[in-house]
């Protein structure tokens, strides 16, 4: 049991999400460094915490069963957090009851996402641009053929002008 526990332990050090089991309350009863990291609390902070306390806005009131209603898909959802210095970020999270020993806890895994965001509103915002500016070249294109086309107009007109001279 031991080297399972020394196992468990090795692996949330390493994980680059945040990783977070509570009791069947929602009081935080393990945490690893990411999550201290992610939420700027540090570890004897975090432990005995309500897991809502780290969520912004109305989850804050709900408990650990809101967060779980909310989730009914089982997928992972878009939720606020707060940090310790109540600055809100987006996060990703998933959170899902287990049982151990026929007692129930919840374990959660929680993703800040603040900067993924931020690029994929960069990228929006440049295929934005870049549609802009292939719908002007469209434009411009279009009103060179309008011209191409009416030149040509002309040049037939001329040409038939010409020949019937000629004859």
């Amino acid at each position: 049991a031991d080297v399972a526990i020394e196992q468990l332990h090795s692996f949330l050090r390493v994980i680059k999400d945040a990783f977070i089991m509570t009791d069947s309350n929602g009081k935080i009863i393990i945490t690893n460094p990411s999550a201290q990291d992610i939420f700027e609390y540090s570890s004897e902070e975090l432990i005995g915490m309500p897991v809502e306390a780290l969520f912004a806005g109305n989850y804050r009131k709900g408990g650990i069963q809101q967060l779980l209603d909310n989730q009914e898909d089982k997928s992972n959802q878009i939720n606020n957090g707060e940090r310790s210095s109540g600055l809100k970020f987006p996060m990703e999270t998933y959170i899902a009851k287990i049982q151990l020993n026929s007692k129930e806890f919840y374990i959660g895994t929680f993703r800040d996402i603040e900067k993924q965001l931020a690029v994929e509103h960069e990228l929006i915002a440049s295929m934005d641009k870049m549609s802009e500016r292939v719908d002007q070249k469209t434009a411009d294109l279009r009103e060179a053929q309008a011209k191409l086309e009416e030149a040509n107009a002309e040049l037939r007109y001329s040409n038939n002008e010409l020949e019937q001279f000629a004859f």
